[in-house]
């Protein structure tokens, strides 16, 4: 089943990774899962595409492949290198004390393993909100975790910028108020 994942070294297409940027691992982790059923023939037991509460069965599987993810993410975080300029443009903006926050969908645990290779623009964060902080009820595309941020630098969404680089970040943002600077990732 999901060893055939790992074992099987499948690669998602461009296209699909698009669409789970930004999003949390509990709502990614079904649409990777019924990809894998459809285009794999990988059986998890479940039809994704489904209706569906959430059982114990199918929520101990999407926290499974979850940790199994966020394992593997932590290991090739120190491979991850900064986008072009944002060390320089992060260190301007911290010498011109404008408050600076991190909204992200990982959870506290990944964010604090991409810490070790980018300690310096971490430590210029004023504010850090990861998906799993209790404030952010829902995902992105809602707005929650740029409210959360907002709310814990003490400025008001509409006087902020927010950097995104997936579409579900940006709606967020914007969602939430902000003004969004968008753009993308090369595959």
């Amino acid at each position: 089943m999901l060893s055939t994942l790992k074992d099987g070294g499948y690669l998602l297409p461009w296209d699909l990774k698009q669409q789970l940027l930004g999003l949390r691992g509990s709502e990614w982790i079904p649409i990777t899962l019924n990809y894998a059923k459809e285009h794999w023939n990988v059986d998890t037991g479940f039809d994704w595409d489904e209706e569906w509460e959430m059982c114990d069965e199918r929520q101990r599987l999407i926290n499974t492949f979850w940790a199994n993810w966020e394992r593997r993410q932590g290991e090739l975080c120190l491979d991850v290198k900064a986008c072009e300029g944002a060390d320089e443009l992060v260190r301007k903006l911290k010498k011109a004390n404008v408050p600076m926050a991190i909204a992200t969908s990982s959870r506290k645990e990944g964010v604090d393993r991409k810490r070790v290779k980018h300690a310096e623009m971490f430590e210029s964060m004023q504010v850090i909100v990861p998906g799993d902080h209790e404030e952010v009820k829902a995902g992105k595309p809602a707005p929650d975790i740029y409210l959360a941020a907002a709310k814990q630098l003490g400025v008001h969404p509409r006087n902020c910028l927010a950097f995104e680089d997936a579409v579900t970040g940006a709606q967020s943002a914007k969602a939430a108020g902000c003004r969004v600077v968008a753009g993308t990732l090369l595959e």
